[in-house]
């Protein structure tokens, strides 16, 4: 049936393509409206309770306990109090008034309610004493004369993303507005953590996207030697994205930090299957736009099927991790099937569109004599040397198998950050306070 399809329907079909060609590209490009828009619907969630696992044992713990004190989300706020002879309550006071205005934060646990009259007072001796005394201020208390801190413990009914990053951003402005620089205060908790869960990918791609795309660029000029090989697998990377991500749009799919490895995969998936069959259309020999046509379909006809098992395979691949109790792996590896099919489809409808518009393909260079050269002098090392090269290969199989039971896996969502980010330098100050912010 594969047979039928590459020998006979696969080049009717380029040919009405080439004919249509028009018509063909108005239509990719009403479906592209539909798919930005729901693209820009996908939501993103990090938190870390989509990684629990349902049939879990301690999930039923979970659940008791959520039944039992609900499903508010703990945050620490700590700032500094050097309690001196001019110190004073009152910035903290205000900041207390204000969490106190805010909708989502259900209790706030702070100094002011313990030692309100001392406090109110300004008797610091007569604190200092009563606080020393308290064995529950030892190690984790609201305020400590040791540490020089101050310390308010929020619960918050809130289990939106979004909801996260508003709150974590509206407290830092009423910080602010009290008469404390931010960068002094020591933020932690749920909120916080699933706050930076959530924005740390997108701030990655940032960074990781224009480097992949600026190497890309350059390694596709050197190999294709044309600005029109930048061009083309590029535009054939962008639109097999947006149509990807308009499609998890349309089925109400979340993303996190796993899905965010989704358009970098997508990206070399693409791009890989773009040159394969780009190198073949840039070398071709002909003397009219006639006869490129006739060989840029042949082409399209020769690569359909390697091009058909391999996104197949790969499709396949990915769709076994949606056989995975963990829900963001179950997610990814659907999306991901779902981005490789795209990119086939893509690869069989917008690119023999582009290099039937974009005429002539020819590469200013032939790099041909590069990859002969290089692959003949491997053949060349590795026939003149069989016996080495297999002990070597036998080696490193060994050293892999021997450090594999070295691999470790956690969960605590702290180690996704380096070690001078935000959220590890904040739980380190609340951790050396007393705060089980780790456990």
């Amino acid at each position: 049936m594969v047979k039928n399809i590459q020998k006979e329907l696969l080049p009717l079909y380029l040919n009405a393509l080439s004919r249509s060609r028009l018509l063909a590209s108005l239509i990719i490009l009403m479906l592209a409206l539909p798919a930005l828009y729901f693209a820009t619907k996908i939501q993103q969630d990090s938190s870390t309770e989509r990684f629990i696992v349902k049939s879990d044992v301690g999930i039923a713990k979970y659940e008791t306990f959520k039944k039992r004190f609900g499903n508010d989300e703990g945050m620490v706020i700590l700032l500094p109090a050097d309690f001196n002879k001019h110190f004073s309550f009152a910035p903290y006071q205000r900041l207390l008034e204000s969490l106190q205005k805010i909708p989502v934060i259900t209790k706030i646990y702070s100094p002011f309610d313990k030692y309100e009259a001392l406090i109110k007072n300004a008797d610091l001796p007569a604190l200092k004493k009563k606080v020393e005394n308290n064995p529950f201020e030892e190690k984790g208390g609201l305020i400590s004369f040791k540490e020089k801190y101050i310390a308010f413990l929020l619960f918050v009914d809130i289990a939106t993303p979004s909801g996260r990053t508003e709150l974590f951003y509206r407290v830092n402005e009423l910080i602010y507005a009290s008469g404390f620089k931010p960068e002094i205060a020591a933020i932690g908790g749920e909120p916080v953590l699933n706050h930076f869960l959530g924005i740390s990918p997108q701030e990655s791609m940032k960074i990781f996207l224009p480097i992949l795309f600026v190497l890309s660029a350059v390694f596709l000029y050197f190999f294709l030697g044309s600005l029109k090989g930048i061009l083309l697998p590029l535009t054939v990377v962008g639109f097999t994205e947006l149509f990807t991500f308009g499609l998890v749009g349309f089925a109400g799919g979340v993303f996190d930090m796993l899905s965010s490895i989704l358009p970098v995969v997508l990206y070399i998936v693409t791009l890989a299957g773009a040159i394969h069959i780009l190198h073949h259309c840039f070398t071709l020999e002909y003397k009219n736009r006639e006869q490129y046509e006739k060989e840029v379909v042949q082409v399209f006809v020769d690569k359909f099927n390697p091009c058909l098992f391999s996104s197949f395979t790969t499709a396949a691949g990915f769709a076994s991790l949606f056989l995975s109790s963990v829900e963001p792996v179950k997610f990814l590896g659907l999306y991901l099937s779902w981005g490789v099919a795209i990119s086939f489809f893509v690869l069989y409808t917008l690119l023999p569109l582009l290099c039937l518009v974009f005429v002539p393909l020819k590469s200013k260079r032939r790099t041909d004599y590069f990859y002969q050269k290089v692959i003949s002098s491997l053949l060349k090392i590795s026939s003149g040397s069989t016996k080495t090269v297999l002990i070597f290969a036998l080696a490193l199989i060994a050293l892999a198998i021997a450090v594999s039971g070295e691999i470790s896996f956690q969960t605590n969502g702290l180690l996704y950050f380096k070690k001078d980010s935000y959220v590890r330098v904040n739980t380190a100050k609340l951790e050396h306070a007393g705060f089980g912010m780790s456990r």
